[in-house]
């Protein structure tokens, strides 16, 4: 398991969000509802096993990774958007509205990895 892994569970829950706004399909609707659902649990996993690891590494490498897990998340977010920009448009999503969410998810996730308390719980 790793960040880009679990990046993708992140910007999947945008992506079948923005997938269950834009259906009238009541059907695509509760396939939606139930991979949100099931993605936040492997989202609190990995984000305990991201913990753990990063409480491993010396004061230098967590530096790097701070640097590095910022500059993957936006690169990876701007080339989410472009990709899926029909089906962040149509479940109502602006660029600035999807990368604020984005930059919530981020700010949040790199608070709960890189917390001793963390790992305490996990």
């Amino acid at each position: 398991m790793d960040f880009g892994r679990y990046c993708s569970g992140k910007y999947g829950t945008i992506f079948y969000q923005a997938l269950k706004d834009a259906t009238g399909c009541e059907l695509l609707k509760q396939i939606c509802t139930d991979i949100l659902i099931d993605e936040a649990y492997h989202i609190t996993f990995q984000t305990e096993r991201l913990a753990i690891i990063f409480d491993g590494k010396t004061i230098g490498e967590k530096n790097f990774r701070r640097y590095f897990y910022k500059t993957f998340w936006y690169c990876t977010s701007a080339l989410v958007w472009f990709a899926h920009r029909k089906l962040f448009k149509a479940g109502g999503n602006t660029f600035s509205d999807y990368m604020r969410k984005m930059e919530h998810k981020y700010l949040r996730t790199l608070n709960r990895i890189t917390s001793p308390l963390a790992v305490q719980m996990a």
